[in-house]
C-alpha cells in the first residue's frame, strides 16, 4: 500500500482589529484550500453530509 499526504501552506492573517472579519478571512482561506484539494481528486473526498435530501 502507498499513501500520499499533502499539506497546504500556513495561513497568515494579519489582524485588522475586526475579529469577525479576521475569522471570515481565515475561513475563506481554509475553504479555498479544501476546494482546491477536492478538485485535484474528487474521488478521495468523503462527503460527510446528506447531499441529496428528499
Amino acid at each position: 500500500m502507498k499513501f500520499e499526504i499533502s499539506f497546504s501552506p500556513l495561513i497568515h492573517q494579519t489582524r485588522s482589529g475586526n475579529k469577525n472579519e479576521d475569522i471570515k478571512a481565515i475561513l475563506n482561506s481554509l475553504n479555498r484550500d479544501l476546494e482546491n484539494s477536492i478538485r485535484q481528486d474528487p474521488t478521495q473526498y468523503l462527503w460527510g453530509h446528506r447531499r441529496w435530501r428528499n
